[in-house]
């Protein structure tokens, strides 16, 4: 599910991976939050950049995204929680990101019933990136 960028977006990405890493790990994190995400949602030229914190409490049935912090383009809606709460997320996710591994592509890539969970969001895509 996952395609590799451009060479040059590529590059670009990383630059804005370690512009991030740098920004989280200073004295002041909390408030450089929104340059990081902005940097990263330009440098992967996308609509919405979220920083989200799984919610499992170790129950997968359970399992929510809690949406912390959060970069829209100009024009496009944020993310904002169901009536019930943040969304569920599919079981597999959880294992997935727990083991390290990114979860990324269009909706039409994913199963069914993962394919609900992206484009109730309101996203064509999505990649999930574990931080521990």
């Amino acid at each position: 599910m996952t395609r590799s960028p451009e060479p040059d977006q590529e590059r670009t990405l990383l630059e804005a991976v370690a512009f991030a890493a740098e920004r989280l790990l200073g004295p002041a994190e909390q408030a450089r939050l929104p340059e990081v995400l902005v940097a990263l949602g330009e440098a992967a030229a996308v609509s919405r950049v979220a920083l989200v914190a799984a919610q499992s409490g170790g129950n997968a049935a359970t399992a929510r995204m809690e949406v912390r912090h959060q970069w829209t383009a100009p024009g496009v809606g944020r993310l904002q929680p169901a009536n019930t709460g943040w969304p569920r997320y599919p079981a597999r996710w959880q294992a997935e990101l727990e083991s390290g591994t990114t979860i990324a592509g269009p909706a039409r890539a994913f199963p069914a019933a993962e394919r609900v969970a992206v484009e109730a969001s309101g996203c064509g895509s999505i990649m999930l990136v574990p931080v521990t």
